[in-house]
């Protein structure tokens, strides 16, 4: 399939300049068939209305739709759906999954509103994509805003001993396979979807691109790296910050329903018997000995959710 339609998501929750710095370097790209579609939401402090003033202001043609419509026609360069609530990472972009299946588009784009792309980025990923067979999602390179000489990321793994996941932050060049592409920047081919399904939103925020990553490969697709693919990212924007209490709560208590969906009974067993005795007690006491407050609060938080099967949008964060 030569240079097919793109859809390009950006979430907004709050976080409007973001947005629409995001919005004048998309605005520049070299790959010419693709629409930008921003789920705002339930955004406060003007933050949707201020990128709509933009947008209009610069003479960008858009759409603005509620979320609960039915029949959306993506017809502009730019669409704004509105949510009145707040659906979370998964459940915003699953918006533009639905969209997308609707209008037989098939690639779309996740793309951080915190972030500034190069101008061939999307050119880049849409090769890889279009040239390698089963590939259900591709990444690329992510430099660090504030650092444009450290890799924020440049493919990822998933730790079951310790139960985490890591970025390679190497500078890194070539093609290759990964096993895990964060949803900061991720390709994603709609027959790959159609395969496994949309996010899981009990996760609402944090760890549901690990769930995707792992699903996608689980059912024969392959997740590639292709370093060519250069953004800048900013970091947890929209939730405070990666130190933040909102986001460390959902990266706890994320992760353990991450571990339980998918280990086998034996290794869940050994998992969580691992993470009881020895990881989550040396975790805890290095926490205590550098004052990291926060850290502790999260996970008591997300922890004792996980128990009580607490998921999606929590109250208490």
């Amino acid at each position: 399939m030569v240079n097919p339609k793109v859809y390009i998501l950006l979430i907004n929750y709050n976080g409007h300049d973001d947005t629409i710095k995001c919005l004048k370097s998309l605005l520049k790209i070299t790959y010419d068939n693709y629409n930008i579609l921003i789920i705002d939401n339930a955004s406060e402090k003007n933050s949707f209305e201020n990128i709509c003033t933009w947008l209009e202001s610069n003479s960008v043609t858009c759409n603005v739709f509620h979320s609960d419509n039915d029949n959306l026609t993506i017809s502009k360069e730019v669409t704004i759906i509105k949510s009145d609530i707040n659906l979370g990472f998964g459940g915003a972009n699953n918006i533009g999954f639905k969209i997308a299946s609707m209008n037989n588009v098939p690639l779309v784009l996740l793309l951080n509103n915190d972030t500034i792309v190069h101008e061939d980025f999307l050119d880049c990923l849409v090769n890889t994509a279009v040239k390698n067979e089963r590939t259900g999602m591709v990444g690329g390179k992510i430099y660090c805003m504030n650092n444009h000489r450290k890799i924020w990321y440049c493919g990822g793994w998933i730790d079951y001993l310790k139960g985490t996941a890591y970025h390679i932050e190497k500078d890194l060049d070539g093609k290759f396979d990964s096993t895990l592409i964060t949803g900061c920047l991720a390709l994603i081919n709609m027959m790959g979807i159609k395969d496994i399904g949309f996010f899981d939103e009990r996760f609402f925020l944090n760890v549901e691109d690990w769930d995707l990553s792992y699903r996608m490969r689980k059912a024969g697709w392959r997740l590639i790296i292709d370093t060519s693919a250069i953004i800048s990212h900013k970091g947890s924007g929209s939730i405070g910050g990666p130190g933040s209490l909102r986001n460390l709560y959902y990266f706890h208590r994320n992760r353990l329903l991450f571990f339980n969906k998918h280990l086998s009974p034996v290794r869940k067993v050994l998992f969580f018997l691992c993470q009881t005795v020895l990881i989550i007690p040396a975790w805890i006491i290095k926490q205590i000995f550098t004052g990291e407050v926060v850290q502790i609060k999260a996970f008591i938080l997300g922890t004792s959710d996980y128990v009580r099967g607490r998921f999606g949008k929590s109250k208490r964060v």
